[in-house]
């Protein structure tokens, strides 16, 4: 694991911050609610936990994890979908909503775009 990365910014009264807390830590061991346990969680959300900007989480947690942050978010939440798709017999609509996604086009689009595959072609 690298080190932190420690960038000082300015804060409201004048002074600055280290964010030594930012996430460099690959991504298996951020701190819940940041392991993306919890089944809404949002790059917005993240940010606003750590103290930081959205815009520089990202940045971030791309240069440690050479990975995009909603990248890591969709592909984690989507792999816990698809297995209580599997496990379950559970469809898209229902194992999703947990996770924050209420569209099942959307869904299906972003199956596809992760995986290659339909949504109906993985739950087989």
């Amino acid at each position: 694991m690298q080190n932190p990365i420690n960038k000082t910014t300015p804060t409201d009264n004048n002074t600055t911050q280290t964010d030594s807390h930012c996430c460099t830590h690959s991504p298996a061991s951020l701190p819940s609610p940041l392991a993306c346990t919890a089944s809404t969680n949002t790059q917005r959300e993240i940010a606003e936990h750590l103290g930081i900007t959205s815009e520089y989480l990202c940045a971030v947690f791309k240069k440690a994890n050479e990975v995009s942050l909603i990248m890591f978010i969709n592909q984690t939440k989507l792999s816990k979908i698809r297995s209580v798709m599997k496990r379950e017999n559970r469809k898209l609509y229902e194992a999703a909503e947990p996770y924050g996604y209420s569209d099942p086009n959307y869904m299906s689009r972003l199956f596809k775009k992760y995986y290659g595959k339909n949504v109906t072609d993985i739950k087989a």
